[in-house]
């Protein structure tokens, strides 16, 4: 009789839990400054504007939907980092990471799916460290590296998924070692289900990952080379579906199976030299070596200080990689550290990512973290020190010498982020309002969300307020079409190109004016000038239609500082265009020729009368920044109030 088969007891379980026990609270950890960092220091988003289009999208796929309609007029409903359809607009992006944040907004925020990408990066880099190492010490301290290095805090909390990114080419590292050198088929068809939804997420990415992890492991078999690439097969096949799918997605979209939805937005956006562009309405650029050999010596040069320890941190990484350099169970880290330099030196974001990798870190190397996180842990867990308590405090003086550049780029971070609540809180001021509103945000550019990340319109273009891009006298047209909505303009106190990301950002006033209209057969506009202290002369200048009318406004004796000017608009050329009223104030007439002050007035002209928007924008001269001075919007402009005024008889410009 055979006798009965033993099995482990609670406590048997219990003692094989207990060593995954710092991984389970690391990962709690990881849970709670990712919350942290979305609330804390992200309250009103990054100034990286791909967050409010993900959301876009996804809240567009929540809807049933691929894409939205341009409500028949696409210049005013344009999102940023869009293509236009036939009468629609749909992302540039594709479907996977959209698809995580519409998974967290269905369980109730998507800050879960932030959590979900943060916390797939810490395990992935665990099972990759796992996996090429053989131990679970070094992998615990590996993850516990990445989820300590600044990269995780400034990337972990915004919507964008280059975290979510790195955990699934981790977890595909992991299951394609593990099953390769272990022949367990199950796990390479897992890693091929793993690299089709990065493909899914991010294209490019997945045939670096693929290289990345693949080539190390042909050259290690290189003697075999035909069973190795048999071995791989389980790969490729499980991961044909999801790129089945993407590849299904991009026809529906854009109608090739090749042309990805980023190329349809722009033509130029896409990998190599040449002139590249990220939207249509923006200037190209020609991306060459030397571009790119800057942008990605600056994107190499700003990881260090984003991972933990810093340079100590970074040079004990070097230390491990020259000791393990003849292993080969790690070359495919290796394999990682050269793929995406390499790759990404070929793409132009480089070059753009480079200019804000000081403040966010290098967003398309964001993969080489994990083998970097990994190489410390070699050297902290395999350190010639004789105790635990030595390599413990290895750890905290890695820690404390990336700390104060840690802190400095949250601070940066949430300055940023700080200084884009007025666009928040507007919003909600407009969103409590009895009748419904339609928007017009000044200084936009042609795209929704470029300056104003809460300019999102719903799915159907039916949201309580409807937004649109600023076009001057267009705007009327507009809002004839939406009788029903009360018309602002969202007006920042800056240009939008002061509005750029900065480590010392400006943060704007934000007036939510009414707009309105006058149609008449003619109109008088009657200008109040206030002369500014020290000013002998005034002159004011009337231009429409490139027709350019001066007159001395000087006060007259007796008149104190003030005076009026009253002037008939002449019969305009075009059919839609602007009237400039400017004042220029100096000693002398030439001085005060040049205006510093004006009142800009949108109109057009419908079945033979004019149309007026009103009221009118009102700028001043100011310097903007090393001595250049530009036009800038001013909610106050004491020196010059206007008034226009329906008038049937013509008048010559008079001045009282």
């Amino acid at each position: 009789m055979s006798e009965p088969v033993a099995h482990p007891g609670p406590r048997a379980a219990r003692d094989r839990l207990v060593p995954y026990l710092p991984l389970l609270l690391l990962v709690v950890g990881v849970v709670a400054q990712t919350w942290w960092a979305r609330h804390a220091i992200f309250p009103a988003y990054s100034w990286n504007r791909d967050e409010p289009v993900y959301l876009w999208q996804a809240a567009t796929l929540r809807s049933g939907a691929f894409s939205t309609p341009d409500g028949g007029s696409p210049a005013f409903f344009h999102p940023w980092l869009s293509a236009a359809g036939d009468g629609t607009f749909y992302s540039q992006y594709t479907l996977g990471w959209p698809l995580v944040l519409l998974a967290g907004d269905l369980v109730g925020s998507t800050t879960a799916a932030l959590a979900f990408g943060c916390t797939l990066a810490v395990v992935g880099t665990y099972a990759l460290a796992r996996t090429v190492s053989g131990d679970h010490r070094v992998a615990v301290f590996a993850a516990l590296v990445l989820a300590l290095s600044p990269v995780l805090v400034v990337q972990g909390g915004v919507h964008l998924g280059y975290v979510f990114t790195l955990g699934l080419g981790a977890c595909f590292g992991a299951l394609t070692l593990s099953g390769f050198r272990g022949r367990h088929p199950g796990r390479l068809a897992g890693a091929g289900i793993v690299l089709g939804y990065i493909f899914l997420t991010r294209p490019f990415d997945a045939a670096l990952w693929g290289l990345a992890i693949t080539v190390p492991l042909v050259i290690e078999s290189r003697g075999e080379l035909r069973r190795a690439l048999v071995r791989l097969v389980p790969v490729a096949v499980a991961a044909v579906p999801l790129v089945l799918l993407a590849l299904t997605y991009n026809r529906h979209m854009t109608g090739s199976w090749s042309k990805f939805p980023i190329n349809a937005a722009d033509r130029l956006d896409t990998y190599g030299f040449g002139q590249r562009r990220i939207m249509p309405r923006f200037q190209p650029v020609d991306y060459g070596i030397v571009i790119a050999t800057k942008g990605t010596l600056k994107n190499a040069a700003y990881v260090v200080p984003f991972l933990f320890g810093g340079i100590a941190g970074a040079a004990l990484a070097v230390v491990a990689a020259w000791r393990v350099r003849r292993d080969r169970t790690m070359w495919p880290l290796f394999g990682i550290l050269v793929a995406f330099p390499l790759g990404y030196f070929f793409f132009w974001g480089t070059n753009v990512s480079a200019l804000t990798s000081r403040m966010s870190a290098p967003i398309y190397f964001l993969p080489v973290y994990a083998p970097l996180s990994i190489l410390i842990a070699l050297f902290v867990t395999r350190a010639p020190v004789a105790s635990r308590l030595a390599r413990t405090a290895l750890l905290i003086v890695l820690f404390a010498a990336g700390l104060p550049f840690a802190v400095n780029r949250i601070e940066v971070n949430q300055r940023i982020s700080e200084a884009q609540r007025p666009w928040r809180d507007a919003t909600t001021e407009l969103e409590v309002r009895r009748d419904p509103a339609l928007v017009f945000v000044a200084d936009s550019g042609p795209y929704l969300m470029f300056l104003d990340p809460y300019s999102a319109n719903t799915p159907d273009l039916d949201g309580h307020v409807l937004w649109a891009v600023d076009r001057g006298a267009k705007n009327l047209g507009l809002m004839a079409r939406y009788p029903e909505r009360v018309a602002y303009r969202m007006q920042a106190s800056y240009r939008g190109d002061e509005l750029g990301p900065t480590e010392r950002p400006k943060t704007p006033e934000i007036a939510v004016i009414p707009l309105g209209s006058a149609r008449a057969d003619s109109f008088v506009v009657v200008a109040g000038i206030t002369n500014t202290p020290g000013a002998r002369r005034v002159m004011a200048s009337f231009t429409i239609d490139g027709r350019d009318q001066r007159v001395d406004a000087t006060p007259k004796p007796g008149d104190g500082d003030r005076s009026q000017l009253r002037w008939s608009m002449p019969r305009p050329e075009r059919t839609t265009g602007t009237i400039v009223l400017g004042v220029g104030f100096g000693s002398t007439r030439d001085a005060a020729r040049k205006p510093i002050v004006r009142q800009v007035v949108p109109y057009r002209v419908v079945d033979g009368q004019i149309e007026v928007l009103l009221p009118a924008r009102a700028e001043r001269l100011s310097d903007v920044g090393n001595g250049i001075f530009n036009w800038r919007p001013t909610f106050e402009l004491p020196e010059l109030m206007i008034s226009i005024e329906p008038s049937g008889q013509a008048a010559a410009v008079g001045v009282s």
